[in-house]
């Protein structure tokens, strides 16, 4: 008889926990494949839906650290000539920094604007 999906999702599941196990991400891959291989196409579909979702969830826990970053930046004007490098704002995102820096008036024959962390 063959597995039901959840029993399907459930030793899915069970593989990627290899990964806190130390395993090659490239070989747990390989294994589910396997499996599923010796399944049929159901197994593919729900290893598919699988990883779209570990994609989906990878992403948003991404833009939560970013979220999460309290770090506050500088913009620092570099000129060309012998001048010093200058300090132009404070207390910035690092997003703010650099919708800066990309800003084309922000970077000139004499200047350039860059931002470190403070």
């Amino acid at each position: 008889m063959a597995p039901s999906e959840q029993e399907i999702r459930d030793e899915i599941g069970g593989m990627y926990t290899w990964v806190d196990a130390g395993e090659n991400e490239d070989d747990i891959r390989d294994a589910i494949c396997d499996y599923c291989a010796g399944i049929g196409d159901r197994a593919w579909d729900i290893y598919q839906e699988i990883e779209i979702e570990r994609i989906a969830k990878n992403e948003e826990e991404e833009e939560e650290e970013e979220d999460e970053d309290e770090n506050t930046y500088y913009i620092i004007r570099f000129y060309r000539d012998d001048r010093p490098s200058e300090t132009i704002e404070t207390g910035l995102t690092r997003e703010e920094a650099v919708e800066h820096c990309k800003d084309p008036s922000t970077s000139t024959g004499e200047y350039f604007d860059g931002f470190e962390l403070e």
